[in-house]
């Protein structure tokens, strides 16, 4: 397992992880907001709002992503996102211990 910090050239692949890993909430009483998320709604969070994402890899194929965003060195994230193949397998938690790390070598 890897983990690579996302670029707007990852859009697609963010996007396509928060599709399938909401998947299953498409037809509950209160749907999840993040079905409703389009690629170019990312891509204007991450070019107007400064969020980021994380993306993790097995081998070279992503599967799992969460997106964050700091803010006056305060942390923030949402959209925490597995592939429903390879759930519970422990990958949201690597991916937080990550952002911990990645946001502490950054002085958060």
């Amino acid at each position: 397992m890897h983990f690579k910090k996302a670029t707007i050239e990852d859009v697609a692949i963010i996007h396509k992880l928060m599709m399938d890993a909401f998947a299953e909430y498409a037809n509950v009483k209160v749907p999840s907001t993040a079905l409703l998320e389009k690629e170019d709604d990312i891509r204007k969070s991450f070019l107007h709002h400064k969020e980021e994402a994380i993306i993790a890899y097995d081998a070279d194929k992503p599967v799992g992503m969460l997106r964050f965003k700091i803010n006056n060195q305060a942390l923030s994230f949402h959209r925490v996102s597995i592939d429903p193949k390879v759930q519970g397998r422990g990958i949201g938690k690597q991916l937080l211990n990550y952002l911990e790390y990645h946001s502490y070598q950054n002085g958060i």
